[in-house]
């Protein structure tokens, strides 16, 4: 379960700059899982958007590759057709942590949306903080291409039996480019949020 000041998807805002919760459940068997993402508005009292991915992780050494199918559901947000996409997400663990992961969606978006990210963990007897950077792009989707923002975060994980807390801040920043300007400009924004998991 995460706690979010604001419902920020690569920088663009879709919850006008108020709280969600957005709870998840990931099932796994061996390589092979499936997960439900929820986001729930707390301004609205509603929960408008359901994503629904299965999925195969590959692992070799320090290389880890990530293929899935997404189902997109979005009630009560009046004019969003439901989604489709494939997606496919690749990591190397190493000094910068780089990863990258692109999604296409085939239905309603007809487009792509890419995000390059880097990190770097710091290991402490208190708990690991992580710095981290991600550069956000978008191909056509929903009819829009260019760099919609960068984000700058800090995370701290702290884990006991089987439970992880982990609090994050990250800022979003954006400039006007190829699509993203006029009535389409993203604002730089703040991110604050707060996850709580556990491990069956």
């Amino acid at each position: 379960m995460s706690f979010a000041s604001r419902y920020l998807f690569q920088g663009i805002d879709y919850s006008n700059g108020k709280p969600v919760l957005n709870p998840e459940a990931d099932l796994s068997a061996g390589p092979i899982g499936a997960k439900l993402w929820v986001n729930h508005d707390l301004d609205l009292r509603v929960s408008n958007e359901f994503d629904f991915s299965l999925l195969h992780e590959w692992k070799a050494k320090k290389f880890s590759l990530t293929t899935g199918y997404t189902y997109l559901w979005y009630p009560h947000r009046e004019g969003w057709d439901p989604s489709q996409e494939f997606y496919l997400e690749a990591s190397r663990e190493g000094a910068l942590n780089p990863s990258l992961s692109v999604h296409y969606d085939f239905d309603a978006g007809m487009g792509s949306y890419s995000t390059f990210g880097l990190s770097r963990g710091f290991e402490r007897p208190i708990g690991t903080f992580t710095l981290g950077a991600n550069l956000f792009y978008q191909d056509h989707y929903y009819g829009l291409s260019g760099f919609p923002s960068t984000e700058w975060n800090v995370h701290y994980e702290k884990s006991f039996h089987h439970n992880t807390l982990t609090p994050s801040l990250s800022r979003f920043v954006t400039w006007t480019n190829g699509g993203f300007r006029d009535e389409n400009a993203v604002k730089s924004a703040w991110l604050f949020a707060f996850q709580v998991g556990r491990d069956f």
